[in-house]
């Protein structure tokens, strides 16, 4: 009994301390592309817990997780693809694919392949093993994207005000979405799409918010910050980031609370090249189920208790029937 009582304690042990370091991805961390070939990561409260390195230089832009939990992060500077793993280790091979024309934005469809935004040219769309699929003929840009969940349209735009539609079936552009200018905008960078489809889109000066048939709703503002640049969803389902390269700060709101001054919290990279955000077990209308992320060390713990208790269990009833044998 004492003996599985230390086996069980040290079990417990491990289980408290191995996690840290080996699955430091955690549902709600913070990843915001900072420049120089690079990735800052944060737990959800602001805390910098490491500097990913693609490895490959200049601008880092827009990003996205797969089903598995892989953060794939655009190149723009050198016209390619990293992965990491959810412990932060690169994914070979490095660079992943190499889309040229400055690739901006990710975005995964729900069987693992995913479609690559690029500033100045058409996306393109990849398998879930980085194989080139297809490259579109229109748009002639198509810098920051987001697939719908009936997985045939995207919304995209070129950073001008209006936010776009591609049929990616046909390859058939659709009546554009919204314009940006119209409501306080003055461009249109990173947008993505809530469950009820609703759009957020980042827009400069502000951040909008149009409904599934595109009526204006509302925006969001931070009295004197523009540059509104980067936009990821929340993962509680219920909040927005959105970064600004104007002062390199992170803006965390509450999705429905409009207002000129209406952040929650606000994280400062320090980085004049914040051009895009993404969270560990963030939601896309389009992509494949994912959390990004591993159990909680509590969880572990856990886990590995009921096992160790099932383990003990088994062992006392073989026991008990040599005994009864006996």
């Amino acid at each position: 009994m004492r003996k599985s009582i230390a086996i069980c304690a040290a079990i417990c042990a491990m289980a408290l301390s191995a996690p840290a370091q080996a699955a430091p991805f955690s549902t709600g961390d913070i990843f915001a592309a900072i420049g120089n070939g690079q990735v800052a990561h944060y737990n959800h409260s602001g805390t910098l817990i490491e500097t990913l390195n693609t490895g490959q230089g200049g601008f880092t832009t827009g990003m996205a997780f797969d089903g598995a939990g892989n953060l794939q992060v655009t190149n723009f500077s050198a016209g390619n693809t990293t992965r990491f793993n959810n412990t932060g280790a690169i994914v070979p091979p490095n660079p992943y694919v190499s889309p040229g024309s400055s690739p901006e934005s990710i975005s995964y469809a729900q069987d693992g392949s995913f479609y690559v935004g690029r500033a100045g040219a058409a996306p393109q769309h990849y398998s879930s093993t980085g194989v080139l699929l297809q490259t579109y003929t229109t748009p002639t840009a198509s810098d920051w994207i987001d697939l719908a969940a009936d997985q045939t349209t995207l919304f995209y735009n070129d950073e001008g005000g209006t936010i776009r539609r591609l049929n990616v079936s046909t390859n058939t552009p659709l009546a554009n979405f919204a314009d940006n200018t119209l409501h306080g905008g003055t461009n249109s960078f990173a947008l993505r799409l809530l469950g009820n489809g609703d759009v957020l889109s980042a827009a400069g000066s502000l951040i909008t918010q149009y409904n599934s048939l595109g009526t204006f709703l509302g925006s969001y503002d931070v009295t004197g910050v523009d540059g509104f640049f980067a936009l990821n969803l929340d993962p509680d389902g219920t909040h927005f980031w959105s970064g600004s390269f104007s002062n390199g700060t992170l803006y965390e709101f509450l999705i429905g609370g409009f207002g000129a001054n209406s952040s929650v919290t606000s994280i400062n990279t320090g980085s004049q090249s914040l051009f895009g955000v993404a969270l560990a077990g963030e939601i896309t209308v389009g992509g494949p189920p994912t959390d990004g992320a591993v159990p909680e060390p509590s969880t572990w713990a856990m886990m590995l208790l009921g096992f160790a208790g099932i383990g003990w269990t088994l062992r006392r009833k073989s026991s008990v029937s040599r005994l009864q044998i006996a």
